[in-house]
């Protein structure tokens, strides 16, 4: 049985908002990908290291940004999030070293 449409629902806008997902997330996986070739023959990793990976998300850093907001570091927002991209490179550091 096919799932039945929602009202103002088109498969051509489903197309178009995949294609936009895989064009800006598609690079981050490329991108890390490249730099840890074996990442997806990994084991699986201890709870803490999914917890501290997980703050990468999309939620955590909206989270992060209001609280900066809100306490007024406005200008401090690109640069927090700048130097912690540079964490990525300590998680992969980990996984290499560790796992």
């Amino acid at each position: 049985m096919t799932p039945k449409a929602l009202d103002g629902e088109k498969q051509q806008h489903v197309n178009i908002l995949f294609g936009l997902y895989k064009l800006l997330y598609g690079v981050f996986d490329k991108t890390i990908y490249f730099l840890d070739r074996n990442a997806m023959k990994g084991q699986t990793f201890p709870n803490w290291l999914m917890t501290a990976i997980s703050t990468f998300g999309l939620g955590f850093q909206l989270l992060i940004i209001a609280v900066l907001l809100v306490l007024g570091y406005k200008a401090a927002i690109i640069p927090f999030f700048i130097c912690y991209s540079g964490m990525i490179f300590i998680f992969i550091g980990i996984r290499k070293l560790l796992y």
